[in-house]
């Protein structure tokens, strides 16, 4: 009896390539593991069907992946798009309350994840769990053997990848490619977690439209599961890092492996801008996405950076990915003679309007839909006040302002009402808000926690102290990539019957404060 499994555009660009069969297809630069293109596709098809074998599955069930190892995150998306299930990227960063939030909305069948990370709380709703055996992991490891009767009651099963000859004959069917595919969480922490599905169509779509931006490149480092997507469906060779690199240690990976292609927030090479490390040769392409890209801070790094190199700044959302692109020596030409930020020229088939003030857009390959909505989605929200300027070729994008109370810090999104609320709770806390203050040597924003307390306690170190103990542990722990970089004990100005904040207000106050 023949195996049946599945495929689509995307699968097929991915693992029906003889061509590149023996070719690296990735290269763990933490690790030093690599993978061809032959054995990632090989090793998908082969968990595909031992899990079939296995476990009671059935279409559309929803899959985990919580992994550092990008080579074993890889194949578990692949495997799960070729047994016709949903796979859900969750971070390994998020803390313990928003992980179990999130999975716990989701339900899924099977969750894997590498034995490092078991300090995250397990719950006994899944059903199966899945080791990811690591021999390069060698404190997972210990971990695992010290806890091997917890794990034995939490029915997690180990197994190895076995042998292709070991496998029954297979038969592949074509997917709908109107189907979910892909979850992925658009809000990191909020009471009630949201997210956006992509369909195969919409997720192959997406990509391709990244990889006509890339299209010259050949070795693409990339610390993000999007990008290691992007180079496998292009059969480009890719440098898999870690989010948490050090400047040196990044430069470095791309140093020894001559990647030639990075997608990046502009923090990182301000950082190494301002460190004054330098960019290795072998470095062509710089693709900056997720945070605003200012025509000063391009002008600098272009000073700093060789001659030869290109830069692209990319306006990104999670539910199109790319929205717009502009080169970045045009970039700063234009501004020259545009007041506000430019975005870029939008990509084929973005269709932008405004609306009260606000750019909304549409794309005709976009996600499936949000799962809070079961309605049809016409145009999307982008939560950014923008101007659209006609050109005599193409249309130009400018952000005026932000419409939502948000912070960009590195590559998120913080949207300070999420947390406030946990922070208030705090004693002696009587209201509290986030603030966030951009700083042009980081090319980035930083976060201050303002505070107004009861009136009967001092403002000073111990308390100061006593305050991020709290929002870094337990009852009122927040996200890690929300901790405020300093506090400022103040009075907070806000409206009397709303007790609305004047966050505009409460930045001036700041500002004249720290500038006397």
């Amino acid at each position: 009896m023949k195996m049946k499994l599945y495929t689509s555009e995307l699968i097929r660009r991915i693992i029906s390539s003889n061509e590149h069969f023996e070719e690296i297809a990735i290269k763990d630069s933490y690790t030093w593991q690599e993978i061809t293109y032959g054995e990632y596709a090989d090793k998908a098809k082969q968990i595909a069907i031992f899990l079939k074998q296995e476990c009671d599955f059935n279409k559309w069930d929803t899959v985990i992946g919580f992994t550092r190892n990008p080579i074993y995150y890889s194949i578990i998306v692949l495997w799960a798009l070729i047994a016709w299930w949903r796979f859900a990227l969750l971070d390994p960063s998020m803390w313990t309350e928003s992980c179990n939030k999130k999975i716990l909305k989701l339900k899924p069948k099977v969750w894997f994840y590498d034995p490092i990370l078991l300090s995250v709380p397990f719950s006994d709703r899944f059903m199966n769990y899945f080791w990811l055996p690591d021999p390069y992991n060698i404190m997972g490891m210990r971990i695992v053997s010290m806890w091997r009767g917890f794990l034995l009651k939490k029915q997690i099963k180990e197994f190895e990848f076995h042998n292709t000859s070991d496998q029954k004959e297979i038969e592949y069917e074509m997917r709908n490619e109107k189907e979910d595919a892909i979850i992925v969480f658009t809000w990191w922490t909020t009471s009630e977690p949201k997210w956006v599905t992509h369909s195969l169509e919409s997720l192959y779509n997406m990509l391709k439209e990244v990889s006509e931006i890339s299209k010259n490149t050949k070795v693409l480092y990339a610390d993000l599961p999007q990008f290691i997507l992007l180079g496998l469906m292009n059969y480009k060779r890719v440098i898999a890092g870690r989010t948490g690199f050090s400047d040196k240690r990044l430069i470095k990976a791309i140093r020894e492996n001559n990647a030639d292609t990075i997608f990046s927030p502009p923090y990182r090479f301000a950082d190494i801008l301002r460190k004054k490390i330098m960019i290795p040769d072998c470095l062509k392409y710089i693709f900056f996405w997720s945070a605003p890209v200012y025509a000063w801070f391009l002008s600098k790094f272009y000073e700093y950076a060789k001659t030869g190199i290109n830069v692209y700044s990319i306006y990104w959302m999670t539910e199109i990915l790319p929205i717009a692109i502009i080169e970045g020596n045009e970039k700063i030409e234009l501004s020259k003679s545009v007041k506000w930020d430019i975005l870029g020229y939008p990509i084929n088939s973005i269709s932008l309007t405004i609306k009260d003030d606000e750019l909304m857009v549409k794309w005709k390959h976009w996600l499936s839909r949000y799962m809070w909505d079961g309605h049809d989605i016409d145009w999307i929200n982008t939560w950014d006040l923008a101007e659209i300027i006609d050109s005599w070729w193409k249309k130009l994008i400018t952000m005026l302002w932000r419409k939502k109370d948000m912070i960009i810090r590195k590559e998120y999104n913080i949207y300070p009402t999420l947390y406030e609320k946990t922070i208030n709770d705090i004693p002696w806390i009587k209201i509290a808000s986030l603030i966030g203050i951009w700083n042009e040597d980081k090319q980035d924003e930083e976060i201050v926690l303002c505070i107004e307390t009861e009136d009967d306690v001092s403002w000073n170190a111990k308390f100061e102290k006593y305050i991020m103990s709290s929002i870094s542990n337990w009852k009122y722990s927040i996200d890690s990539f929300a901790i405020p970089d300093r506090i400022h004990f103040t009075r907070i100005p806000c409206a009397w019957r709303q007790k609305k904040i004047n966050k505009e207000m409460l930045k001036n106050n700041y500002l004249n404060s720290i500038w006397k």
